[in-house]
């Protein structure tokens, strides 16, 4: 459609209103982008008259809490309310202001549209209809030429084949182009005293393709046939009842006859009814093991929800058509009877957007590539495989080492550093959580409230979280105290989550002076000083031994320690002096360098020491 726009859009709204605001509030030109932010933040706040709300109200579904309103006299505390109910009540508050919001804007749309008319004094009994020769306005032609007053700006004449209720659809007369819808503003009457002559402007729209028979063929009447669009190797899905229709339900249907072949029924094929979410991906951690899955589509929200990527892409959609031909015989039996050399044409789907037939269509071509006892592995181990080992501080040179892509290390001074908003423990890839106690108890007794916070949010994101002893402590007693805090404080959050209790693996000794054998802290030395970092040795055989202990629960890789903290080359004697050291096989340069400098020196204080010792009167 050639566009031209009556209103300003939403973006160029909101900029024009900033401009506006930085000029009354900028003193300085240079300096506006330090008040920036706060334009911003009162454009958010403000009432806008289109919607009848501000911004960040129609966003959250509050109004922002700013130090100018008074103190509330009583604060809701998490407590008082239920966080089911508080989450209903906000999702129906949220869509009763979205409609509200749109019942609003389309009385503002009606009162612009109005003012525009009056204004321009627009007659709807004077709009082109149907049949009728029009011209079309070129805004850019005088824009183009050399002499603008004596330009004609318009083209045509056109004929109308179809009208709405702003804009026409017309097409050229005399020329073999495709129909193109144009506003009404943009279009003049033809009268009948002018022919069917073109009028030729420099301005193009779109490029249509000749016809055979000439250039002065006129377009009688337009049919549009869809089969005339559609390839002889084209394999079409119409609706959910053909069997390869991501939304089909296998509920024992009867294969029908296709190009001649008698069907027979399949009454023992019922997959709808029995296939959930634990079927498709074992690791789900419940209730969502248990939610059926009852189409292709169902299984691709699955998979795209498990990895976090926010709507079904192909890849899903490729592993679900995958899984559903593994399970169910109709996908199984219809998907053999598609020719190799067909393109995949899937229909739209009701309530989903265009471009999920699109991906429909490429996830179908990557199905036919891919099985399922192969696509499983991957599904089981491609997207959540990578293990978070916290550290405390004591052992921060196992952060600088060389690890697989698998392996993050995250260091932690108190347990208030494990905060729930770090993206680095908590992102969506990460599976397993290794939680390395500190050597020492801690000192500040309210960040075992942070403790328990980021157990809970990684156990209800479905990671798996082992619980550690790291090195210990040269004093007992606080190392003691240290494991019967966090095992009253991991015991009392299990009580009232029991479902979550296969997910947390507590390795802390269960009374003092009791210790397992094979823990990695009884097999290195005793931590002086918890903030003094260990050597790299030290830190390396620490973690040798921790994967030793945890290699039947969790696979942890290797690590190497970098290459700046190994020691290279054949270190100098005492017989090698005022020689040139080697490095890596290598005679260093600036070795060289540094003896020349330090021979010049003494020759120099040499030379100056004798001529002060010299007599200059004898």
């Amino acid at each position: 459609m050639y566009e031209n726009s009556r209103e300003n859009g939403a973006c160029e709204r909101a900029i024009g209103t900033l401009q506006r605001i930085l000029k009354e509030k900028v003193e300085f030109p240079d300096f506006w982008d330090t008040m920036l932010p706060n334009a911003v933040y009162a454009y958010n706040v403000t009432l806008h008259t289109a919607t009848g709300e501000s911004p960040f109200f129609l966003l959250h579904g509050f109004d922002p809490v700013v130090p100018m309103r008074p103190v509330p006299e009583g604060k809701v505390q998490l407590h008082h309310i239920d966080l089911d109910d508080y989450e209903a009540e906000l999702i129906r508050g949220m869509r009763l202001i979205q409609s509200e919001v749109n019942a609003h804007a389309q009385l503002y749309r009606n009162k612009m549209k109005e003012f525009y008319d009056a204004k321009n004094k627009v007659d709807p009994r004077q709009h082109p209809k149907v049949g009728e020769r029009v011209f079309m306005e070129m805004p850019t032609e005088k824009a183009k030429s050399k002499h603008p007053k004596l330009t004609f700006e318009w083209d045509g004449p056109y004929r109308v084949i179809e009208v709405s209720d702003n804009s026409a659809l017309v097409t050229k007369i005399g020329v073999n182009e495709e129909p193109i819808r144009v506003q009404f503003d943009l279009l003049l009457k033809c009268p009948d005293e002018i022919g069917d002559e073109l009028v030729t402007v420099n301005t193009r729209k779109k490029r249509g393709r000749r016809k055979k028979g000439g250039e002065n063929s006129r377009v009688s009447q337009i049919t549009v046939d869809e089969s005339s669009f559609r390839l002889v190797d084209e394999y079409e899905v119409k609706d959910a009842k053909h069997f390869l229709h991501m939304q089909f339900r296998c509920d024992g249907q009867s294969f029908s006859s296709i190009d001649g072949r008698a069907g027979f029924p399949l009454d023992s094929c019922r997959c709808s009814q029995s296939i959930v979410a634990g079927d498709l991906i074992p690791g789900l951690p419940q209730p969502a093991f248990d939610e059926r899955l009852e189409c292709v589509l169902d299984a691709a929200r699955v998979l795209a929800i498990w990895w976090g990527q926010g709507s079904i892409s192909q890849k899903a959609v490729g592993y679900a058509y995958a899984f559903f031909r593994s399970r169910c015989n109709h996908v199984s039996i219809m998907t053999a009877m598609v020719p190799k050399e067909a393109k995949f044409r899937h229909s739209t789907i009701t309530g989903w957007p265009w471009d999920v037939t699109r991906i429909a269509e490429y996830g179908w071509r990557t199905d036919q590539d891919l099985e399922w006892y192969t696509a499983e592995k991957m599904v089981r181990s491609d997207e959540h495989g990578r293990v978070a080992v916290v550290i405390p501080e004591v052992l921060t040179r196992l952060k600088h080492c060389l690890a697989g892509s698998k392996t993050i290390f995250y260091t932690y001074r108190s347990f208030k550093d494990i905060r729930t908003t770090n993206n680095l423990i908590f992102s969506n890839e990460v599976g397993n959580a290794l939680l390395v106690l500190p050597p020492r108890e801690p000192e500040d007794r309210y960040c075992w409230v942070q403790f328990v916070a980021a157990v809970d949010l990684r156990l209800t994101c479905g990671a798996h979280i082992f619980v550690v002893n790291g090195p210990r402590s040269n004093e007992v007693n606080s190392w003691d105290r240290l494991n019967e805090k966090a095992r009253q404080h991991l015991h009392t959050y299990l009580d009232t989550h029991p479902d979550l209790l296969p997910q947390l693996r507590d390795l802390v000794p269960a009374e003092p002076g009791v210790l397992r054998a094979g823990m990695a802290c009884l097999m290195v030395g005793i931590v002086e000083d918890p903030h003094r970092w260990w050597s790299w040795a030290q830190a390396t055989e620490f973690y040798r031994y921790l994967r030793n202990q945890l290699r039947d629960m969790v696979m942890l890789e290797e690590i190497r320690m970098p290459k700046s903290a190994m020691k290279t080359g054949k270190p100098s004697g005492p017989e090698s002096l005022g020689k040139p050291a080697l490095r890596d096989g290598r005679i260093s340069k600036r070795h060289l360098k540094r003896v020349e400098k330090r021979k010049e020196r003494s020759l120099r204080r040499a030379t100056e020491k004798a001529l002060n010792s010299l007599d200059l009167d004898s």
